[in-house]
């Protein structure tokens, strides 16, 4: 069988589409043989080192230097070019990692991560919100099949595209990262195990502002520290500047961007990990660190809730107050951490990556 990729969110820094994309073809490939990886992308200054899928055998790699928005412009407005004149090849699917499908004589899948768009807009970057918009809707038509990361996002998807109930669609969870096991130190870190951890791009939606507050709260009850570990986002002028500020009085640590390696160390050195968002499609961060049989904090979501029941601890995620007293409690209860450890072993198992292969293989199968 022979299935389409485009891999566009892999040519930069990668966040959540990114590691989604290459964990689930990197299980795929782990799993079976049955697929001829067919990769598209393509950008005018960067590209993608075939390094990446070095351990895939039966695979064509087409990268072009076509800017991004002049490529987006002609699918959007023309839906061409077609994939099998771009890559030369026919793919039996092609799967977009994303809401955008590729313009494609193949059966075409999109993955829906979320609705945040239309369920709290507020949370979405202007041009983002106006792009999907004008768009998205094409591309519910456009597709095929869907596949869902959750239930949740399975429900609202159809709540606002009654329509489309009619394809073929499947809810397949991510996976947990295959190999963990490189740890690189980042430059200049030198705490000990007494902090939690905070990894996503630094944007309204994860609701720094409110992890910052009960920080300060935090801080005058306990010796625990904060790192926070990705990018600057967008509308984030009033946080950068009390992060430099925590940061220069060492109440918190600002890393920024870090490599895979980078963060796994982090994962391993970290007491909890924190989640504070105010909306999440799945949340990998809890995932992750699931896989190190770590305690984590997070926001009390839907998504959370069915994706990983009791295992995290849960707060009010407009309530600095009661971010800050679940942060404190920590010390206070030793036997939550064997608690908490026996229930990450059950969560890491739930979200093999065996089985999202097996998942996807199958729904590929239904749809060729």
């Amino acid at each position: 069988m022979k299935i389409a990729y485009d891999i566009r969110c892999l040519i930069s820094k990668q966040s959540g589409i990114g590691n989604y994309l290459k964990e689930l073809l990197y299980s795929i490939n782990q799993f079976t043989k049955e697929i001829e990886f067919i990769f598209f992308s393509s950008s005018l200054k960067e590209s993608i080192n075939p390094e990446l899928f070095k351990s895939f055998k039966d695979y064509s790699l087409t990268q072009l230097k076509i800017p991004v928005k002049i490529l987006d412009y002609l699918w959007n407005k023309y839906q061409w070019p077609y994939i099998e004149t771009l890559t030369r090849k026919n793919p039996d699917i092609s799967h977009s990692p994303t809401p955008v499908p590729l313009p494609s004589k193949s059966k075409k899948i999109i993955t829906i991560h979320d609705l945040c768009f239309l369920d709290s807009p507020e949370f979405v970057m202007p041009q983002i919100q106006q792009y999907y918009s004008r768009y998205f809707k094409r591309y519910v038509d456009s597709a095929d099949a869907y596949i869902f990361n959750s239930n949740f996002t399975k429900k609202r998807f159809f709540k606002y595209f009654p329509h489309a109930e009619k394809k073929k669609n499947k809810v397949i969870y991510l996976n947990s990262p295959i190999d963990k096991s490189q740890e690189i130190k980042p430059k200049d870190f030198n705490l000990k195990d007494d902090f939690i951890l905070h990894i996503g791009t630094i944007e309204p939606r994860k609701n720094i502002s409110n992890l910052l507050d009960a920080m300060e709260i935090v801080r005058k009850k306990c010796d625990t520290k904060l790192i926070l570990a990705g990018s600057l986002g967008w509308e984030t002028e009033e946080v950068k500047e009390r992060i430099a500020l925590m940061n220069k009085e060492k109440k918190i640590f600002y890393f920024g961007y870090l490599k895979d390696q980078e963060i796994n160390y982090l994962y391993k050195k970290a007491k909890a990990v924190i989640f504070p968002s105010h909306y999440e499609g799945f949340g990998l961060p809890i995932m992750e660190a699931a896989r190190e049989q770590k305690i984590v904090l997070a926001s009390r979501l839907p998504v959370f809730e069915e994706l990983y029941k009791d295992y995290p601890i849960y707060f009010d995620k407009n309530n600095p107050n009661d971010i800050a007293e679940k942060i404190i409690n920590l010390d206070q209860n030793t036997e939550l951490f064997k608690e908490k450890a026996l229930q990450s072993k059950i969560i890491s198992e739930k979200f093999s990556s065996h089985k999202v292969a097996s998942q996807h293989l199958d729904f590929y199968k239904e749809l060729s």
